[in-house]
C-alpha cells in the first residue's frame, strides 16, 4: 500500500494541474473592539485578549498555573455578567439641563411636533406646559405650547379646571391631551395642563416652560376630584421590560461666584434614562433600597429608609421624629430633584452645624436657614447612609448661597453675628416644620449619586458617580465679587421650536421660585381647587398628608396596571 500510494505521488508530480482546480479564500478583517473609540470596550478587548491566549495553552500549564487560570476565568466570566446585568435598559437618554448652578434641572419634552425644555421632579406627578403668559415677571419669554398647531392634540373641555396651589405661588389653565414623548419614548392621548397664568414662579429670562412629575401617580393630580392622572413615565413602563428610570444630575463648575444673578444661566446638567440605567454615568454595583411596607402600601413619593448621617466623623441622629411619627423610627427620605436643598426636622437639622466651627441659625424667625463661616467649606467629611452604604457629599453642595459681611451687617440688629469671617455661606441643610417624611433630599444630595428609580419592586437604587463624568470646582472656595449690573451670561433661544429642529431649554420647576433658599425653597405644594387634586409636592406638610391619603385608593390596583 506504501509503494502504491508514493507511485501515485509520483505520478502527480510530473504533471501540471489545471489552474481552476485551486480555489482561493478571501481574508477578510473583521471589525475589532482595539480601536473602539469607547476606552471601556477598548480595556475589555485587551483583558479578552490575555484570557483567551492563556485558555489557548492551558495544556502547557502545571497545576498552579492552571488553577490560577481557573481561578480568573471565573472572574472575568462574573465580571461580564455583572456589566451586563448593569448596562441592561431598553429606553433612551434625554439630555437634562442645569439652570441657575444647580438651581433647577430640565429635560426636553414634545408635545405633538413641538419641543420644550420642562423642570424633572421626581417629588410631584404632574404635566404642565404654559399656552400662555399674562405676566412678563412669570414667564415673560418662554416658549408657549400652541395647541392649534398640533394635529393630535385634543381638548378636555369637560374635564373641568386644572390647578395648583403652592405653598407660596399657583399654577391654573385647563386640561388638554397630545402625544408626548420624551427620550425617544412616546405615548398618545398623554394628559396634561395647559397654563394659562401662574404666580410666584419668576421663570423670566429662562426657557423653562413647565415641568414633568416622575413621581408615583399617587402624588399627582386628580381630574374632577376623581380621577388620578397617570404621570408619562407611568404609562411609558408598561412596555418596558425594565420598569425603572435614572438619573444622572451635573453640577455646574462655570464658576462659584454665587453672588451674582444666574438664574437664567443654562450650562450641561446630566441625563436621564427611561427603561433602565446607563453605566457609562456610574461605577460599581447598584445598591436598591426598598421601600418600606407603609411606603408601599401608600404609593405616591420616592421615599426609602436612611440608616444614618456622620458629619467630620461624628454619627448624628436622624431616625423618625416626623410629625405622627415615633423618635425610635427609622427617618424616611424622599428624593426630590425638583427641590434644590436638602430639608429636615428643625429638631435634627441643628446637630449638622453644631459641629461646624462658627455656625448658627440665622437670625430671622421661621427661616430654617443657617449659616457658617465660608472658610470651613473643605473639612465637612458630610455623609448619609442608605442600604449599609455610606454616600458623601461633596463638600461645596452644602453651600446655598454666599454673602459678604458687609452685605449681612447691613440688617439691622444682625450684625454682631458676622463679626468672625469676611465671607459667610448659607446652608444648604434647612429646617422645616415636621412633616411626613421627616426628610427630603434635593439636588443637593443628588448630585452625589447615580439614582435608579424602580418600580418594580418599587425601590430606589444608588451608585457612585462615574469619576469620569463627575466634575467637582477647580477651586476650593466660592468666589465673592459683587453682583454686576452688567453681568452677561449665555442666553438660551427663547423661541418654540419643532421636534426636528432644536430642542429647547428653559427652566422652571414646580417650585414657587427659582431664587428662593431655605425653608420656602423646599416647601412643598398640592393641586387643588375645581378639576385638579393633589400634587403632592413639598411646600407644606398639610398637603403632603392629604395627597399619601389620597393615593391609598390607587395602591390597591397598583399591580393591575404594571
Amino acid at each position: 500500500m506504501l509503494l502504491s500510494a508514493f507511485l501515485l505521488v509520483s505520478a502527480l508530480a510530473g504533471q501540471v494541474l489545471p489552474a481552476q482546480a485551486l480555489e482561493s479564500l478571501q481574508l477578510t478583517r473583521q471589525p475589532t473592539r482595539r480601536t473602539d473609540p469607547d476606552e471601556n470596550v477598548r480595556l475589555a478587548w485587551a483583558r479578552d485578549q490575555v484570557i483567551n491566549t492563556r485558555l489557548k495553552y492551558r495544556s502547557l500549564l502545571d497545576e498552579p498555573g492552571r488553577e490560577r487560570l481557573a481561578r480568573d476565568v471565573r472572574r472575568h466570566t462574573d465580571e461580564i455578567e455583572r456589566l451586563q446585568r448593569r448596562a441592561k435598559r431598553d429606553g433612551a437618554n434625554a439630555d437634562i439641563v442645569n439652570w441657575g448652578r444647580d438651581t433647577q434641572f430640565t429635560a426636553p419634552v414634545t408635545f405633538g411636533n413641538q419641543e420644550f425644555e420642562l423642570v424633572v421632579d421626581t417629588g410631584s406627578g404632574s404635566l404642565w406646559v404654559f399656552v400662555e403668559c399674562t405676566n412678563q415677571t412669570e414667564c415673560g419669554g418662554v416658549p408657549l405650547y400652541d395647541p392649534s398647531k398640533s394635529a393630535t392634540y385634543t381638548a378636555l373641555n369637560s374635564a373641568g379646571d386644572f390647578s395648583i396651589q403652592y405653598g407660596v405661588g399657583t399654577a391654573d389653565g385647563i386640561w388638554g391631551q397630545d402625544a408626548v414623548s420624551m427620550g425617544g419614548e412616546s405615548h398618545p392621548n398623554t394628559t396634561f395642563g395647559e397654563v394659562n397664568h401662574s404666580t410666584e414662579w419668576e421663570g423670566q429670562g429662562t426657557n423653562i416652560s413647565g415641568l414633568i412629575g416622575f413621581s408615583w401617580p399617587g402624588a399627582g393630580s386628580l381630574i374632577q376630584d376623581k380621577e388620578f392622572v397617570m404621570p408619562l413615565w407611568y404609562e411609558l413602563a408598561k412596555k418596558w421590560d425594565n420598569k425603572a428610570f435614572s438619573m444622572y444630575l451635573q453640577r455646574e463648575t462655570v464658576t462659584m461666584n454665587s453672588t451674582q444673578e444666574m438664574v437664567s444661566m443654562a450650562t450641561p446638567g446630566g441625563v436621564i434614562t427611561l427603561g433602565g440605567w446607563d453605566p457609562t454615568y456610574f461605577s460599581g454595583d447598584i445598591n436598591f433600597v426598598d421601600f418600606t411596607a407603609a411606603a408601599k402600601q401608600n404609593l405616591a413619593y420616592w421615599q426609602i429608609p436612611v440608616e444614618g448621617a456622620s458629619i467630620k466623623g461624628k454619627a448624628l441622629s436622624i431616625g423618625g421624629g416626623g410629625k405622627d411619627m415615633p423618635s425610635q423610627a427609622a427617618a424616611e427620605v424622599m428624593f426630590d430633584s425638583g427641590t434644590t436643598l436638602i430639608l429636615g426636622p428643625a429638631s435634627q437639622v441643628g446637630q449638622f452645624y453644631d459641629a461646624i466651627e462658627g455656625s448658627f441659625e440665622y437670625p430671622q424667625p421661621g427661616s430654617g436657614n443657617y449659616m457658617f463661616p465660608c472658610d470651613t467649606i473643605p473639612h465637612f467629611d458630610l455623609k448619609f447612609t442608605f442600604g449599609g452604604v455610606d454616600y458623601p457629599i461633596y463638600d461645596n453642595d452644602m453651600v446655598a448661597a454666599s454673602y459678604s459681611r458687609e452685605y449681612l451687617q447691613s440688617f439691622g440688629g444682625t450684625g454682631d453675628k458676622f463679626r468672625g469671617a469676611e465671607h459667610w455661606c448659607m446652608g444648604a441643610i434647612a429646617a422645616t416644620e415636621d412633616s411626613s417624611p421627616p426628610w427630603i433630599f434635593g439636588d443637593a444630595f443628588l448630585k452625589n449619586v447615580y439614582t435608579v428609580y424602580r418600580a418594580d419592586p418599587p425601590s430606589i437604587g444608588l451608585a457612585r458617580v462615574n469619576e469620569q463624568v463627575n466634575n467637582t470646582f477647580q477651586g476650593d472656595h466660592p468666589t465673592f465679587e459683587k453682583p454686576s449690573s452688567s453681568v452677561s451670561q449665555p442666553q438660551p433661544d427663547k423661541t418654540g421650536t419643532a421636534a426636528s429642529g432644536a430642542s429647547g431649554s428653559g427652566s422652571g420647576s414646580d417650585k414657587p421660585s427659582a431664587s428662593k433658599t431655605g425653608a420656602d425653597a423646599g416647601k412643598t405644594s398640592s393641586a387643588s381647587g375645581g378639576g385638579s387634586g393633589n400634587d403632592g409636592e413639598k411646600k407644606d406638610s398639610s398637603a403632603a398628608r392629604v395627597t399619601v391619603g389620597a393615593a391609598v385608593a390607587f395602591a390597591a390596583g397598583v399591580a393591575l396596571l404594571f
